[in-house]
């Protein structure tokens, strides 16, 4: 059966390959598509078939995989073999058939026609065979028609067709082909509209070529062409680059033809009026058409497209259309961006699902507090869950996040274009996104009218509110943690039942998780501060390396996090002094090396160690993970730490002089290279950056608290048996959520 404009969409995108296909959308659509139909893959599987060519075919390409035939003769051989065979009778009527349906009121009229091949896994977006396949215009009659069918599907064993194969490693063996036939317009000019700018990859151009007489001659490479780049917003044209046009493709009135050539001569060059040859090819009305029928097509299609148009009588007609190749990411709509610059030192290697559940979920209710505190309505809250709800994926076992999900949500805030850059820095993102794209990102609809900017201006005061008043507010929820944490990190986890367990958790998730506004609110101070010290310091102190930044920052003192490590280093101290004890700790093996403590006559050391573990035993690795076990219940890695520390040579206390003595010389530094009102504002900056990156530390070593919290929760029942058809309360809990967001990851896996 014969592919129409009327088949059903399932038969026309699996029989009439890529240009077919294509052709078969922008009918759809109702755009200027000359006439057509399509003899689908069927056909020439049919052909092979019946005709026992699978055989001779395996053969051939069989040499030329082994080097025994060059590309041009395999072409050559096949073409050969098409054409020796001839059309049989099911191609010889379907013919008639499509000439009766193209032409119902004369179909024996002498009406030309081009025909295209149109190969299955041809105008694909990784995959482009343009060029690669024949391709013949001005086609008359039944029988000349048939020939050319045949030659479009030798063509498909073409020697260029072949060796791209080969590079791409696309299947020689499942080789199929369909062939467009379409009522030929003889153009006044002709040629190729990209919605986009190829060559630089970018959106923010159309770029149109075009020529005289027929397209040929631009496609092969054999004419020159004028150039127009046309602003893809409003389609005015930016620039443009005329070369003089001698000649011009039209129909060749004495066709020779070749059994041994796949690409007949159907066209020949004529001379170009010397009044054309040196004016634009086309004017602003015919590129204002053109620009027009660009922005159908890609919204249409969705990808930037690769055109071919002709112009008769001041009518643009579409002949075909095929997504643009060689983009390193879908430049249209949000495709998913994965990055894990950052968020590997708290995921790294594999992370189990119920990790990136427990994770995806509290993310979600995390971002949503923060709208919530920056006073973003409800009903919007509501709105901006589809992707509150995934600011994370999990590929391969893997954790990223999914960065414009990221840049949606500090969209809420005023001056996007300045956060984005402070976020990317805090996250240490590698690559900016590009401007085109980040003029498209949009926290939600309601932002771009009147009420959503003012409520934009709004959440901004709210923030700036807490520029002011984040030290009360941090050091209150540090207090209120602290002891919610220390309840709950004395009750006897490992002795209950799943169920109490389960209550357990919803109590940290409503007292502890759903009360952290002050920590979110902070991070995002840290990310504005720290990203204008930077660029300040980028500004103003060029002239320094990158590491004066860090050392203005340094020897802040008060980080909670830098406590495990001083009093580690407090105990490899109190070791090294003492041959005996520093010996124990030197050869014994670390997973028994606290019971040898424990039986040894070491136990001020074995109390310091214990006292240790009550204060850190929450530290574990990968800290984020649920199934990561803690120094609590393994303690092995400490002692590693320890022996780490007592092969040193010169084992000294931290020094905290030497970080301030460092920031000192820093600051005497930068002071004499700024003007008096530079130094203010730079200063200023300064300090409000040390207080955020100092708070940021001591509420993310609360987040880790909790987490070990969480772990511990949910360990127990890892541990302990369970019947199969009865999976733990806890598991149950988390199961919904843990589908939902797989099955979102699943639509669209892609890196």
């Amino acid at each position: 059966m014969l592919v129409t404009r009327l088949s059903t969409p399932f038969f026309a995108k699996n029989q009439a390959g890529g240009k077919g296909y294509n052709l078969y959308l922008l009918s759809q659509a109702g755009l200027p598509v000359p006439d057509w139909i399509v003899f689908g893959r069927k056909y020439f599987e049919d052909f092979v078939s019946e005709n026992s060519l699978q055989k001779p075919l395996s053969a051939i390409l069989a040499d030329f995989e082994s080097q025994k035939l060059s590309g041009e003769m395999a072409e050559k051989s096949i073409l050969a073999l098409f054409l020796d065979v001839g059309p049989n009778q099911n191609l010889l009527q379907s013919v008639h058939l499509a000439l009766a349906t193209l032409n119902p009121t004369t179909p024996t009229a002498p009406t030309e026609y081009s025909v295209r091949s149109s190969a299955a896994d041809e105008d694909s977006a990784s995959h482009s065979f343009a060029g690669q396949l024949s391709s013949f215009l001005y086609a008359q009659g039944e029988s000349e028609i048939a020939e050319y069918i045949l030659r479009c599907w030798a063509s498909a064993y073409s020697a260029r067709g072949l060796s791209y194969r080969i590079e791409n490693r696309i299947n020689l063996t499942k080789i199929s082909v369909a062939v467009v036939l379409q009522k030929m317009i003889d153009p006044d000019k002709s040629g190729v509209l990209f919605t986009c700018d190829p060559v630089k990859q970018s959106l923010s151009s159309y770029v149109v070529s075009s020529v005289y007489g027929v397209g040929e001659g631009l496609v092969s490479g054999r004419l020159d062409a004028d150039s127009f780049w046309l602003n893809s917003s409003d389609g005015s044209l930016t620039h443009s680059e005329i070369v003089e046009k001698k000649e011009m493709l039209k129909k060749n009135k004495s066709l020779a033809k070749n059994k041994d050539t796949s690409q007949l001569e159907t066209c020949e060059a004529y001379e170009v009026p010397d009044n054309l040859a040196q004016i634009p090819s086309l004017s602003s009305s015919e590129l204002s058409g053109l620009f027009k029928l660009g922005q159908k097509i890609e919204e249409l299609l969705q990808r930037p497209q690769d055109i071919e148009w002709a112009i008769r009588d001041g009518q643009v007609y579409l002949l075909q259309s095929r997504p643009v190749t060689g983009f390193d990411i879908n430049l249209i709509g949000f495709p998913n961006l994965w990055d894990n610059s950052n968020i590997v030192e708290s995921y790294g290697g594999l992370t189990s699902p119920l990790s990136f559940s427990f994770a995806l979920r509290n993310y979600r209710n995390v971002y949503i507090q923060f709208c919530e505190v920056l006073g973003v309505p409800s009903e919007v809250i509501k709105d901006m869950d589809s992707y509150l709800a995934f600011m994370l994926g999990c590929l391969r076992g893997r954790v990223y996040y999914n960065l414009f999900n990221w840049y949606k949500l500090v969209g809420v805030l005023p001056g996007f274009q300045q956060n984005r850059e402070f976020m990317e820095t805090m996250m240490g993102v590698s690559e900016a996104l590009t401007q085109e794209i980040s003029e498209r990102i949009k926290p939600h609809e309601s932002w771009n009218t009147f009420r959503g900017r003012m409520r934009k201006l709004m959440t901004g005061l709210n923030f700036l509110k807490y520029h002011w008043f984040i030290q009360f507010v941090v050091d209150d929820f540090l207090k209120t943690f602290h002891k919610e944490y220390d309840r709950t990190r004395n009750l006897p986890l490992r002795q209950m039942r799943a169920d109490q367990l389960l209550s357990v958790y919803l109590d940290l998730e409503r007292n502890m998780l759903g009360r952290w506004k002050a920590p979110i609110v902070n991070d995002f101070l840290c990310m504005v501060h720290f990203g204008l010290l930077r660029k300040l310091t980028l500004k103003w102190l060029h002239q320094f390396d990158s590491s004066i930044q860090n050392d203005l920052l340094s020897g802040e003192g008060g980080l909670e996090s830098a406590e495990p490590t001083r009093a580690l280093l407090g105990l490899a101290l109190r070791a090294n002094v003492n041959p005996k004890l520093k010996k124990l700790l030197l050869e014994t093996d670390p997973s028994i090396a606290l019971e040898a403590l424990n039986q040894s006559e070491f136990q001020d050391f074995y109390q310091g160690i214990q006292t240790y573990l009550d204060k850190f035993g929450f530290r574990c690795m990968s800290e984020m993970k649920l199934e990561e076990i803690d120094l609590m219940t393994d303690p092995s890695s400490m002692f590693v730490f320890l022996k780490n520390y007592l092969r040193q040579e010169n084992l000294e206390a931290p020094d905290e002089s030497r970080e301030k003595k460092t920031r000192e010389a820093a600051e005497l530094k930068v002071a004499k290279q700024l003007s008096p009102l530079q130094r203010v504002i730079y200063f200023w900056v300064l300090k409000h950056a040390r207080k955020a990156v100092k708070n940021r530390e001591n509420t993310r070593f609360a987040r880790t608290r909790i987490l070990w919290c969480c772990s511990n929760n949910f360990q127990p029942n890892w541990r302990r048996p369970c019947k199969p058809e009865h999976p733990s309360v806890a598991s149950r809990y988390f199961l919904a959520d843990h589908r939902r967001s797989f099955r979102n990851f699943q639509r669209n896996p892609s890196v």
